[in-house]
């Protein structure tokens, strides 16, 4: 945990003290799951992050790519004297992680006419068609979750129980995907991310998922 801890730190200082960086933002959506839950959460995405660009093909990053999703579903209808019952579930998951990556090709470097640093990027390095990412961090994971649902009492009256449970969990998050290069020059891309969070606190959730965005 300290050594994470050390390295978004690092990144974190390295970000700020370049002359170099570059903003970007991604918007997007995707899905995701928790162990213990059988629904899928639909999420949308957005993911701004600060790159350093080390050479012309190559540069770290520090992301944040926030996710707030929805859980609905039903679980399998049951009946009693005849009469049809089912188990509603529904919910609310929100993901807050802070990632330090390795980016190589499209999507690394947004270049320009002018100069990087003390570098002159070339056209033919700023048209990068296909890229790569990977990299680890810190994430934050928070759930709410809705259950409705019928029993019956001793006298065999019915009985509408509702429960609202919440959960928060902090954990080690890896990501990896790719990215291709679209638009003018090849500056914007369409990335793919997946990730893994393994939570360290309260419950220990693991969540995983897949995420598609457009990235300016």
């Amino acid at each position: 945990m300290k050594k994470v801890i050390l390295l978004v730190a690092f990144g974190i200082f390295i970000l700020q003290t370049t002359v170099a960086q570059q903003f970007r933002i991604g918007f997007g959506g995707g899905l995701m799951s928790q162990d213990g839950q059988s629904d899928q959460t639909f999420f949308l995405a957005g993911t701004p992050g600060i790159y350093l660009p080390v050479s012309k093909r190559v540069s770290f990053s520090l992301d944040l790519p926030l996710k707030a999703g929805y859980t609905g579903g039903a679980f399998a209808p049951y009946s009693y004297d005849g009469e049809p019952y089912h188990l509603d579930a529904s919910g609310y998951a929100f993901n807050i992680p802070l990632m330090l990556n390795f980016n190589f090709g499209a999507g690394a470097v947004r270049g320009k006419k002018d100069t990087i640093g003390a570098a002159r990027w070339s056209t033919i390095n700023r048209e990068e068609g296909f890229g790569f990412f990977l990299g680890m961090g810190m994430a934050s994971h928070y759930a709410i979750q809705k259950t409705s649902y019928t029993t019956f009492a001793s006298d065999a009256s019915i009985i509408d129980v509702h429960n609202t449970n919440y959960y928060q969990s902090t954990g080690i998050m890896f990501n990896a995907g790719i990215r291709i290069g679209v638009g003018a020059h090849k500056q914007r891309s369409f990335e793919c991310r997946f990730f893994y969070m393994k939570g360290t606190t309260n419950e220990k959730p693991e969540v995983k998922g897949l995420s598609l965005a457009y990235v300016l």
